[in-house]
Order: structure tokens, then sequence, then C-alpha cells
């Protein structure tokens, strides 16, 4: 996880995926603030994700992205990757039809 990290920069947009057991959702959008880095926050999540990246907020939405919409973006479960070309095309579609009705 940490080489596709070395790849980020402020130009990048992030987000945030929170796992919950019952309801999981995404944030965002976030611009990274410095390098990543392993640990930068000792025990953050638990300590489950070591590779970190400090972020600060570039565009807030009003409330998080559900992740039954997610489904209609993403085939699979895997929510932590680059996201590809089209699947950031999918993501802004759902925020549009979201937030800016």
């Amino acid at each position: 996880m940490m080489e596709n990290m070395t790849n980020i920069t402020e130009n990048t947009a992030l987000f945030l995926y929170r796992l919950t057991p019952n309801r999981s959702v995404l944030h965002g959008v976030f611009q990274a603030e410095g390098v990543a880095g392993l640990n930068l926050v000792p025990g953050a999540f638990g300590g489950r994700f070591p590779a970190q990246i400090r972020v600060k907020p570039l565009f807030r939405f009003p409330y998080p992205v559900p992740n039954e919409r997610l489904k209609k973006v993403f085939n699979d479960d895997n929510r932590c990757r680059k996201l590809s070309k089209l699947e950031t095309r999918l993501i802004f579609r759902e925020f549009s039809i979201l937030y800016l009705r």
C-alpha cells in the first residue's frame, strides 16, 4: 500500500471510506498536506492502517455518500485503490446526483 501512496500529490483528490458495521460511507474531497509515511499518527484506526497521509478538506459535501450509492459505481468491494478515469467520473456523477439537485 505504501508504494501506491508515494504517488499522491497535492493535486490528488482523496476520499475517506469509513467502514462501520451498519453503514459504510464515503467522505470527501480531501487534499494531501505533506507526504505519505508509516504510522504518522501511531495507533490511528486501531493500528490497522499504518500507511497514512495528512489531509485537509478540499471540498466538504453536506453528508457522506452511502455504500449503497457506491455499489452503483464499483463492481467489487475493494475500496482502497486508485480509481480509473471511468470510476472517477461515475463517483462525481453520484456526488452530483446527491448534492446538486
